[in-house]
């Protein structure tokens, strides 16, 4: 069963506007005309099948989400490699 021919891969290409090689054609036709069987395999899926959502069984396990106070400046630029005037300097990343 062929589905997709040598002409409409010329026409496909030429709407998307990509140059192709005449022995270009014949191989894009045989490997699109793969893919589609490839996809149509997707049809034969049961419809009572239930979604996939974890492989593994290992379901992300968070802790407690819990407010910690941060609010000493002091400690947090004493922890720093460099600090001036209360704020931490950092390598500059963009250039001019």
């Amino acid at each position: 069963m062929q589905i997709v021919d040598e002409d409409k891969i010329r026409h496909i290409a030429k709407l998307s506007k990509i140059a192709l090689k005449d022995e270009d054609v014949p191989v894009l036709a045989k490997q699109i005309e793969q893919i589609l069987e490839y996809v149509e395999q997707l049809n034969e899926i049961p419809d009572n099948i239930e979604p996939l959502d974890n492989l593994t069984g290992n379901f992300n396990r968070l802790r407690e989400d819990v407010v910690v106070d941060f609010n000493n400046k002091e400690k947090i630029i004493s922890n720093a490699p460099k600090s001036k005037d209360g704020f931490i300097l950092v390598p500059k990343v963009l250039d001019n």
